[in-house]
This record gives structure tokens, C-alpha cells and sequence, in this order.
């Protein structure tokens, strides 16, 4: 019905455009005063006409339009954390500062465990978010593209700790 309807003001709109384009014409050749009022109806009936046709016609949601916003700052926060090696090292390299080690080869040990935890500690706290508080369908299904890409970010990041932190301990 509505798609009808839709073909019918979409070929009433271009009836109207070309009696527009006509009187427009005529208009520049004869005196635009003969034309003016016939003119100005077809521009209204035009414009109420279109404003219809973008009233029925369907919304069609974008993919990014249903994602919550929530959970596209919950990403971003979770890449700035993990996917920046240099935040979480930060984070965990001053925590390992407040801890009172003297042991020079313990605290190198403490900050090496700290820093492979972090990530980890993170995947855990994106799996209570996934259980407690994502309950639709399709926002479970982002959630998962965005834990498995915080998973293979840890992976990467435990990778680049690791041939790092060979070199540099």
C-alpha cells in the first residue's frame, strides 16, 4: 500500500517539476506576472508533496545507528587501555612504584607480572559487563566482535611485552 503510494507521489512530484520547468520558461519570455500565482501554487504543492514522500518513506537504520553508544565508548576506553601499550605500562609501573620493594629484581618481576595481568584483568571485567548488563540480541553480537578484537589485542600486546621485556630485562 504504502509503496503505491510512494509511486504515485514520486510520479505527481515529476509532473510537477516539469510544469514547474514550463511556467519557468514561459515566465522568461513573457511577463512573469501572468505566471507568477500558478507558479507559486505548483512550488507549494510541491514542496508538501515531498515532505510527504519523506514521511512514508521507511527509516532504514544504519548498522552504527543501532549500536549503543555506550558500548562504542566502552571500546575506545578498552583500546586506549590495551591496545596503547605505553597506558597500561604506565598504570601498572607507578602501582609497582607505591609497593615497598627494595629488591630491584623483585620489583622488575612484580612490574612484569602487573603488566601481563592488566589485560587479562580487563577481558575479565569486559566478561561481566557481557553477562550483567547486555541483554539484546544484537548488542550481545557487538559485544562479542568487540571482546574477541580486546582478545587478540591482549594476545598481540602479551607478544610485544614479551620480546620487549626480553630485551630490555
Amino acid at each position: 500500500m504504502d509503496n503505491d503510494k510512494l509511486q504515485g507521489l514520486e510520479l505527481e512530484l515529476q509532473e510537477i517539476e516539469i510544469k514547474l520547468e514550463q511556467l519557468d520558461i514561459k515566465m522568461t519570455t513573457e511577463n512573469k506576472e501572468d505566471y507568477i500565482d500558478e507558479y507559486l501554487e505548483l512550488k507549494e504543492k510541491y514542496e508538501s508533496l515531498l515532505a510527504e514522500k519523506k514521511r512514508l518513506t521507511p527509516k532504514g537504520n544504519t548498522l552504527w545507528e543501532k549500536v549503543p553508544l555506550w558500548m562504542v565508548i566502552y571500546g575506545i576506553i578498552q583500546f586506549i587501555l590495551i591496545g596503547i601499550p605505553f597506558v597500561s605500562w604506565m598504570l601498572w609501573i607507578y602501582f609497582a612504584e607505591i609497593l615497598p620493594v627494595n629488591n630491584i629484581e623483585l620489583n622488575r618481576t612484580i612490574i612484569t607480572l602487573l603488566i601481563y595481568t592488566f589485560p587479562v584483568i580487563c577481558l575479565f571485567v569486559s566478561w561481566v559487563v557481557y553477562a550483567n548488563f547486555v541483554h539484546e540480541p544484537f548488542d550481545k553480537k557487538v559485544f562479542r566482535y568487540l571482546w574477541i578484537g580486546q582478545a587478540v589485542v591482549t594476545v598481540l600486546n602479551g607478544l610485544f611485552y614479551f620480546i620487549y621485556m626480553s630485551n630490555v630485562f
